[in-house]
């Protein structure tokens, strides 16, 4: 039986076939958009100490309690982004390295690092084990620095985030 998978090129919508039939494969993938790489976590040279760290992320907790905000703001991301980019795999070397494939794998872990979505036409990251630990340590300082803010402050009041849209009627 041979099995094909569609390739679609966002920049110009043709596609190619990746034909796949036993052991063999005839590929010819099409090239897609370079990731933005302000947007995606990849290795990168940490800016501070994990000690430094820790004690950003405590200050950007209290900070976001007084002004009633839970982790919904640039600066979180920013820090959140930073307090990652220390452990992440190089994705960016991974698509230099094959700029053709939408799919760019670890090759240290053989897992998945970076996928393009050709529905969204954006790429997205695939979170490795030590990040999505690194991501609940993060989590788990700010959530305990919140809950200090409240247990000095008394609860916060989350103010909702306002959005802007349409409605069709």
């Amino acid at each position: 039986m041979v099995k094909y998978e569609l390739y679609k090129n966002p920049d110009t919508n043709n596609t190619a076939n990746t034909q796949k039939s036993g052991n063999s494969q005839n590929t010819q993938k099409t090239n897609f958009p370079p990731p933005n790489w302000d947007k995606i976590v990849t290795k990168r040279t940490p800016k501070m100490s994990d000690e430094e760290f820790e004690q950003a992320i405590r200050a950007q907790a209290k900070k976001d309690a007084a002004n009633g905000i839970y982790a919904n703001n640039k600066e979180h991301s920013s820090l959140y982004f930073d307090y990652l980019s220390a452990v992440a795999p190089d994705r960016k070397a991974m698509f230099n390295a094959n700029p053709k494939s939408g799919k760019l794998t670890d090759l240290i872990n053989g897992n998945a690092a970076l996928t393009y979505n050709t529905a969204s036409k954006m790429w997205m990251t695939v979170m490795t084990d030590t990040e999505k630990a690194r991501a609940k340590m993060f989590n788990d300082i700010y959530r305990e620095a919140f809950a200090v803010y409240e247990a000095e402050h008394g609860a916060v009041k989350i103010k909702p985030k306002v959005e802007s849209f349409i409605m069709y009627g």
